[in-house]
């Protein structure tokens, strides 16, 4: 089960079974997020370090209860399905369902808080949606914000393949530190990705673009081999990602 770390101004609930991989989700109200002076930036930067770098969701709002609607509904959908983007909010409260609305901000706002990487609640065509989805940072050098199912979709591809890599231990009598033990791994590894990354409808990777490199025995240092340790095996591949914005041209003619 994926957990959540949620850090809101009235309480703060943690689970530190899965701390490495928790997110934490604030609703901050603060105009700081929406002017550009160099006091604001300042200050949305010391944010940023308390809420983390690549694990914190920072939503420009004064209700807190904005962010456990928002994990409420996509907390439970399957990893690869969704997009945090475009989603449609609505929540429970004492007992009923909560509307919530979004903040008045000009179009220039709006854009200082996806410069700095914040999230807020938008209206297009009545519709009001989360947007743009992303983390504080951790994308890149520069910190550009990464989304949020692109780090809960890596966090779910690491987990499985830590698990059932282990298990291939545990099931096996001897994985021989020889090639055939090697291509043993690489083979359980390329599983994996295709198993819980390439579902239909939940892709998370490309199928065609997932490649392997397992060094054999006679490349790896003599150290490694005596202390009965294989880290040198990597993967790549290409992630699915979403569409998140359509331009489509089109042209009549009589």
């Amino acid at each position: 089960m994926e957990r959540f770390a949620i850090f809101l101004r009235k309480f703060e609930y943690f689970d530190a079974i899965e701390q490495r991989r928790a997110l934490a989700f604030s609703c901050i109200g603060s105009d700081d997020l929406i002017t550009t002076s160099e006091t604001n930036f300042t200050n949305i930067q010391k944010m940023k370090g308390k809420y983390g770098q690549k694990r914190g969701v920072i939503i420009y709002h004064d209700d807190d209860t904005l962010a456990t609607a928002l994990i409420g509904k996509q907390g439970g959908k399957p990893l690869g399905s969704t997009n945090w983007a475009f989603q449609e909010m609505a929540g429970l409260s004492n007992g009923g369902y909560k509307d919530y609305y979004p903040l008045e901000v000009t179009e220039s706002q709006k854009d200082t808080l996806q410069n700095n990487n914040c999230n807020f609640l938008d209206q297009t065509f009545g519709a009001i949606h989360f947007q743009p989805g992303q983390t504080t940072g951790g994308r890149d050098i520069e910190r550009h914000g990464e989304y949020i199912d692109v780090i809960r979709n890596i966090d779910y591809l690491q987990t499985r393949s830590e698990e059932e890599l282990f298990r291939v231990l545990l099931d096996s009598e001897i994985v021989p530190y020889s090639d055939d033990g090697i291509a043993i791994l690489e083979s359980e590894q390329r599983r994996i990705l295709k198993e819980y990354g390439c579902v239909k409808g939940q892709e998370i990777l490309i199928e065609d673009s997932i490649e392997t490199d397992f060094p054999r025995r006679g490349e790896i240092d003599s150290s490694l081999r005596n202390n009965r340790t294989y880290q040198v095996g990597t993967w790549k591949a290409e992630l699915a990602g979403a569409i998140n914005n359509v331009v489509i041209r089109g042209k009549v003619f009589v």
